[in-house]
């Protein structure tokens, strides 16, 4: 079924006039030029900037660092070659402190960090450890390196960040590296 038509005089009061087809017409300016040049070259411009920077960044980056997490220290975990090579997860003393949105700037967590050979499967306390010296040999690991004094006081302990304060079940991160960051256990 066709459109029904609309008279002339209707479709003037509804869409405006009509206009004839003019030849002479030349567009809205009569000079026109092309004004995108400039911003085409600054565009040209960012983005030689942007493969100059990232040649830089190749040719100057540690990939080490890139590639396997780094404790307190300095140390890469995980790394062949280090005293971290049977140590490729990386344990944060209380990573509920790297949660605070106003880190985001800094891009630091203010918790230590150690290198571990595994991240922790069950709950323990520095208290229990204490009322319990054979659990301290497991507990040590999480610990800062070279650090064995369980004698010390529980304040101390906890005043000097020598160890957690605690220790919760863990996973190795989900990053596709063979060394990764332990992560906080929720179905637990």
């Amino acid at each position: 079924m066709a459109a029904p038509r609309v008279s002339p005089s209707k479709a003037s009061v509804t869409h405006g006039e009509t206009h004839q087809f003019d030849s002479s017409f030349k567009g809205p300016t009569s000079k026109r030029k092309c004004t995108d040049v400039f911003c085409c070259f600054i565009f040209i411009l960012v983005i030689l900037t942007y493969l100059g920077l990232g040649a830089v960044a190749w040719i100057h980056v540690d990939l080490r660092k890139l590639l396997h997490p780094t404790d307190s220290y300095g140390w890469s975990c995980g790394e062949e070659g280090t005293s971290n090579a049977n140590k490729p997860f990386l344990f944060y003393f209380n990573i509920l402190k790297c949660s605070n949105p106003s880190l985001m700037l800094s891009l630091h967590c203010p918790t230590p960090q150690v290198c571990v050979s595994q991240c922790p499967q069950s709950f323990f306390s520095l208290a229990e450890v204490q009322l319990n010296i054979s659990s301290w040999s497991f507990y040590r690991n999480f610990c800062r390196p070279g650090f064995n004094q369980p004698e010390k006081s529980l304040s101390d302990l906890l005043a000097d960040e020598d160890c957690p304060s605690f220790i919760m079940p863990s996973t190795p991160g989900w990053l596709p590296y063979p060394s990764s960051s332990c992560w906080l256990l929720f179905d637990v």
